[in-house]
C-alpha cells in the first residue's frame, strides 16, 4: 500500500508540472495583424545576424540611383553618396532639393554597397 501511494504521489506530482508548464510550452507566437508592420526608429538595424556571424543567404537591398552616385539601404534606411571625394552615410536623404531618376534594386551580402559601385556603374546605365 505505501508503494502505490508514493507512486501515485509521484504521478499527481509529474501531471501538476506538466500542467502548470505546457501553457508556456506550447504558446503560439504574437504576430502583427496584417498590413501592419512594425516601426523601427532611426538607427535602428532590422533583425538580422550579427556582423561577426552573418547568416548565409541573409542580404541587404538596396536602391541605386546611377545619376546620383547614390545608395539607398531599404532595410537600414541608410544613404550613402559620393562627395567630396569620399563616400558617406546619412540617415536623411542628403539630395533634398534634386530628382534622384531611375533606380535600380540590388540584393547584396554587403552592408557597404559602394565597396561594387565600379561593377555598378557600368552595369547599370540609365538610357538617355
Amino acid at each position: 500500500m505505501r508503494f502505490h501511494l508514493k507512486t501515485l504521489t509521484l504521478f499527481a506530482a509529474l501531471m501538476l508540472a506538466l500542467l502548470l508548464t505546457a501553457p508556456v510550452a506550447f504558446a503560439q507566437p504574437k504576430h502583427m495583424p496584417p498590413g501592419q508592420a512594425k516601426k523601427m526608429m532611426p538607427g535602428q538595424k532590422a533583425p538580422g545576424p550579427p556582423p561577426h556571424a552573418p547568416a548565409h543567404g541573409y542580404r541587404h537591398k538596396y536602391r541605386f540611383y546611377p545619376e546620383q552616385k547614390l545608395y539607398y539601404d531599404i532595410d537600414d534606411g541608410w544613404y550613402y553618396h559620393y562627395e567630396g571625394g569620399q563616400w558617406r552615410r546619412f540617415d536623411n536623404n542628403p539630395l533634398l532639393n534634386i530628382q534622384l531618376g531611375p533606380f535600380f534594386t540590388i540584393d547584396m551580402d554587403t552592408d557597404l554597397p559602394y565597396t561594387h559601385y565600379q561593377e555598378h556603374r557600368t552595369r547599370y546605365k540609365v538610357s538617355p
